[in-house]
């Protein structure tokens, strides 16, 4: 079973994408940026039936979305009379409601739709992973080329501003980069519940990290733990991979809380 081309597909794509979802966690709960991720994984639904609707290929529609979703909220949120959380509200649901009738309209059933709302192993194909190991990188090599300026303004965005920093052009270089890492990630966990994995890794990495150093490291560990975990548990208990991945990470945050949270 652990040796099926199905499930080492899938044991690449978690080991990819767990330790980057872990390390932009870091930077989402810094910012109090969660809200926004679970903003962007329900508009992705909007492109996702929309290239579904038009016969795009579901993997080029969901990261095409993805950075377009992205742009947009970044735009929107770095308007001074509308605030980020009012922006993710506008922009969520419109988006959910253009999925929810591009689905209607297409009158056709796809397994593909169905895997990126929920996930589903089973249809990692290589060339998904090509795109992931791609785009990851590309991920990557952004964020510690400028990981002195994503700490500062993580800190002190004012200050930031302040020193020389274009806040605005970081921050909106940000939205795409956490919205191209959902769509990735979104066939292994499904947009439903790949937010998690933006949020519970950072968070649980600040109850114990004791820099930033050491926080960066830890989110992307259990990043890591938390996917490629859950998939082995997932296989060895025959039950849902996405589902199984997020109980985990949470299970971890929980335990974590218990053992150094009142401390």
């Amino acid at each position: 079973m652990f040796e099926s081309p199905f499930f080492l597909r899938a044991l690449i794509g978690s080991s990819i994408m767990g330790p980057v979802l872990g390390l932009l966690s870091s930077f989402i709960v810094l910012r109090n940026f969660a809200f926004a991720g679970l903003g962007i994984t329900h508009a992705l639904i909007g492109g996702i039936g929309f290239g579904f609707l038009i016969g795009m290929e579901p993997t080029y529609s969901i990261i095409l979305s993805s950075i377009i979703i992205g742009t947009i909220m970044a735009l929107v949120s770095l308007n001074q009379r509308i605030n980020e959380t009012t922006a993710i509200g506008i922009i969520f649901p419109f988006m959910m409601a253009v999925g929810i009738i591009s689905i209607a309209l297409s009158k056709r059933y796809s397994s593909d739709l169905l895997s990126y709302l929920f996930g589903n192993i089973l249809l990692l194909t290589k060339t998904d992973l090509y795109i992931t190991f791609i785009l990851a990188a590309a991920i990557l090599i952004w964020l510690f080329s400028f990981l002195k300026e994503l700490i500062f303004i993580s800190f002190n965005s004012e200050l930031a501003s302040a020193s020389g920093i274009n806040v605005s052009l970081y921050h909106f270089l940000f939205v795409i980069v956490v919205s191209v890492a959902i769509a990735i990630s979104s066939k292994l966990m499904g947009l439903v519940l790949v937010s998690a994995l933006t949020v519970i890794p950072g968070a649980s990495a600040t109850i114990i990290a004791k820099n930033f150093s050491s926080l960066l490291i830890l989110s992307a560990i259990l990043g890591f733990v938390s996917t490629v975990g859950g998939l082995f548990l997932s296989f060895a208990l025959n039950i849902p991979t996405g589902a199984t991945i997020i109980a985990l990470t949470g299970a971890i945050f929980f335990i974590i809380f218990a053992a150094k949270g009142r401390k």
